[in-house]
């Protein structure tokens, strides 16, 4: 029984293969004959002749219906070594196909597309009055058209036989949609009934793709017929592969456009779709009701109601009423109203409304408005050549040339060439002035104003100068120091001012320990050689009250430039007389130890 069944196997795949060598020898053949190349040089002979030579040269036979043809007519064609197909073409014209059948090239007429008209009336059902500005359409051809005031419609549509029947549609905002089936091939009126509901809640599904046909340029672009289309078909939605269109309702899905979905979408000017899945190019612009994937440029702008996930390119702006994952590069402006993810990069100014994780990049001002309390609301880097505005907690860092600000939580650094400003830092602010409510971390800059931070003034007199101010502030573990001093000794007069960083440590609950280290200028009659020099001021402080406290401290200091000589009237050469020790490093460079005692208010 087996070796029986083998051999039934065998001869079943030996049919199947003399069966497909049978079929693509046929296909062989019937290329052949179309693409064998063939010389004739045929002038003003009858047309019947001429092909009879074709014939004799190509080795086959012509089949045709004698009324196709008109054999009598005088024709001339000069070919040399070029395909059957192609002489035949030029002889016969281009509403003529060719079918090869054996040894056999039947001419046949190219069949022409057979087109028929639907047309009628939409009326209410339960008044009976006639339905304006009512979508009838037809989904497989996506061909669709509004009825006019007194409720009047006509459909053109294509006889195709594949389609068994015709499927109409009737929508329109408040009413319920009606399908009606019917034959094609052939002119027809029909009456559409349609039921109003009886309640307005589907008008919020209708609206739900709308934010870029509301917006300026929206109703600026797409005409009110579009937009009425629209909105009656917010149901309706479908994909095809591949449209092209001129501007918003000319081109190949019509005043459709706004319901499809298409992989390959080419816009000359500019296009008007539900989306795209694929790969979208406008030449000014494109308007898409729905999400966009993977690739989107335009010339001028994009504008998505949904969301986009991939690379959008725009020479002046996108606009994004969704969320937005991957790159997106704008020439001028960048605004998304939904969470962010990935890259943007604008010209001038981008926007983020809701929460962004990634990089924020435009040449002015970056802005991200949410408003949520969980630090998700911003995690990456914003740069900027003027600005970083940031409404929500955030987590990376902030580069700006002039200000950052943080109106939440930040954390992580921010970095500007005048401003930083932070409700409540974790990190590092490095900046001109720095502010901040609330500081957990270190702020480096001219002016640190932390608002529940460290703020002290400190009066005090040193060997150097018997008048000293300072004004501290920032927080415990790093205070920047603004430094006055002058003396108000006879024949002693100087002046110095400089910049310092400091910080405290607690040794109990009244006693602390503070390190400065200032840099400053002194002047002693002449600004040209006022010398510089660094001090390092550790200092024991004792507070007796809320407000006031005593310090006292060595100093240890250093010049580099100290002068030799001395004017009139002021402090004569460095180091000071009431230094306790000093030490001569060369001809101009000096340090020596000093002292320090004071007042601290605040």
């Amino acid at each position: 029984m087996l070796f029986k069944f083998e051999k039934q196997t065998r001869n079943c795949c030996i049919a199947l293969v003399i069966l497909a060598l049978v079929f693509f020898g046929q296909f062989v053949q019937a290329q052949s004959l179309l693409d064998k190349k063939i010389s004739v040089d045929i002038k003003k002979r009858p047309l019947k002749e001429a092909l009879t030579i074709i014939s004799g040269q190509g080795g086959f036979y012509f089949s045709y219906n004698s009324s196709l043809l008109r054999n009598d007519s005088l024709v001339t064609i000069i070919a040399r070594q070029q395909s059957v197909n192609d002489i035949l073409t030029n002889l016969l014209g281009k509403d003529k196909q060719f079918k090869v059948t054996d040894n056999h090239i039947i001419i046949q007429p190219v069949e022409k597309e057979k087109w028929f008209t639907i047309s009628g009336y939409v009326v209410d059902e339960k008044t009976g009055l006639k339905v304006a500005e009512a979508s009838v359409y037809e989904q497989q051809q996506l061909v669709a058209t509004l009825t006019d005031e007194n409720g009047y419609f006509k459909l053109r549509l294509k006889d195709r036989e594949k389609y068994q029947a015709l499927i109409i549609r009737v929508s329109k905002g408040f009413y319920r949609d009606t399908t009606m089936l019917l034959g094609q091939g052939f002119d027809q009126q029909i009456l559409a009934t349609i039921t109003p509901n009886d309640f307005e809640l589907p008008g919020v599904v209708i609206t739900q793709y709308s934010a870029t046909e509301k917006s300026w340029f929206g109703k600026f672009l797409l005409s009110k017929k579009i937009l009425k289309q629209s909105a009656n078909l917010g149901k309706f939605f479908t994909e095809k592969p591949v449209q092209v269109s001129l501007t918003p309702g000319l081109g190949s899905h019509g005043k459709m456009s706004g319901q499809v979905t298409n992989k390959f979408s080419f816009n000359v000017l500019g296009g008007y779709t539900a989306g795209v899945d694929g790969f979208e190019l406008g030449g000014l612009f494109n308007i898409n009701k729905k999400d966009v994937k993977y690739t989107q440029i335009a010339g001028i702008f994009n504008a998505v109601s949904g969301d986009v996930k991939g690379v959008q390119v725009a020479g002046i702006m996108n606009s994004v009423n969704g969320g937005c994952m991957g790159v997106q590069v704008s020439g001028i402006i960048s605004h998304i109203h939904g969470k962010a993810k990935g890259v943007i990069v604008a010209g001038i100014t981008s926007h983020v409304a809701d929460s962004l994780k990634g990089m924020q990049i435009s040449g002015i001002v970056n802005f991200i408005y949410n408003n949520h309390v969980h630090p998700s609301g911003f995690r990456g880097m914003q740069i900027a050549g003027i600005t970083n505005n940031l409404e929500a907690n955030g987590q990376g860092m902030q580069l700006a040339g002039i200000t950052n600000r943080s109106r939440k939580t930040f954390t992580g650094v921010q970095l500007s060439g005048v401003v930083n400003k932070a409700r409540h830092l974790r990190g590092l602010q490095i900046g001109l002035v720095n502010i901040t409510d609330t500081l957990d971390g270190y702020s480096l800059g001219f002016i640190n104003i932390i608002k529940s931070g460290y703020h002290t003034i400190s009066l005090y007199s040193s060997e150097l100068l018997n008048a000293n101010i300072a004004y501290k502030a920032g927080n415990r573990r790093l205070y920047s120091i603004l430094f006055f001093g002058f003396n108000t000794r006879a024949n002693e007069s100087a002046f110095s001012y400089g910049y310092g960083l400091g910080t405290e440590t607690k040794l109990g609950k009244r006693l602390s320990l503070t390190t400065d280290l200032i840099a400053s200028h002194l002047y002693m009659g002449n600004s040209e050689t006022a010398p510089s020099m660094v001090r390092l001021e550790p200092t024991l402080n004792f507070r007796l009250l809320k407000l006031v406290g005593l310090f006292a401290g060595p100093s240890f200091a250093f010049c580099p430039s100290a002068p030799q000589s001395g004017i009139e009237g002021y402090l004569f050469g460095l180091p000071p007389h009431d230094a306790v020790y000093n030490h001569s490093f060369a001809p101009h460079i000096v340090g020596w130890v000093g002292w320090r005692f004071g007042v601290n208010i605040l």
